[in-house]
């Protein structure tokens, strides 16, 4: 069960708590006992829901590339300092769903790069889409100053691979 769902029940016990005390229905020392007790089990489930978005939550920098690419896309990951890297394709387990690991490892990402060599492929387009729709943070890097930035990308300042690789840390400013 959600614990949101949790919550709104506990409240709404609550409620119904001070309705019958208001109308004289319970005595006061039923109430301030079952207020307490709700208290205390809706503070518990907030902790625990606090708790378990804490250790989901993993921030990390999503690199997306060709195959063409790989090579420059491992040193990037190799040299970015702050936060671990998912490398696309290449961090996804054998028998997994494609489309739902590359979503879900977007989704939890912080900021999403994009490796600009050439002509991007369809699987890097449809990681630029769901990038997109997710809203994300997406810096485009383009490898070489010829590097053609595709017009989904159009209105996103790309950065040059030389000026990236001189500070690492930039996606994180």
């Amino acid at each position: 069960m959600n614990s949101y769902y949790i919550v709104v029940v506990l409240l709404v016990v609550l409620a119904l708590v001070w309705i019958m005390k208001l109308i004289g229905l319970i005595p006061q020392s039923f109430f301030v006992y079952s207020t307490t007790i709700v208290s205390i089990i809706g503070i518990m489930v907030v902790w625990v829901e606090f708790l378990r978005y804490t250790i989901r939550k993993k921030e990390y920098l999503y690199l997306s590339f060709t195959y063409k690419d790989m090579e420059t896309a491992k040193t990037v990951a190799n040299n970015i300092k702050g936060l671990p890297v998912k490398r696309g394709l290449l961090d996804i387990r054998g028998g997994s769903n494609i489309d739902l690991a590359v979503s879900k490892a977007i989704k939890n990402s912080s900021i999403c790069l994009v490796l600009l060599g050439g002509k991007i492929e369809p699987a890097q387009k449809y990681e630029i889409k769901e990038m997109q729709r997710m809203h994300k943070r997406v810096i485009p890097i383009m490898i070489t100053e010829s590097s053609e930035v595709p017009f989904i990308l159009s209105k996103v300042k790309p950065v040059l691979f030389k000026d990236f690789m001189k500070s690492v840390y930039y996606p994180l400013e």
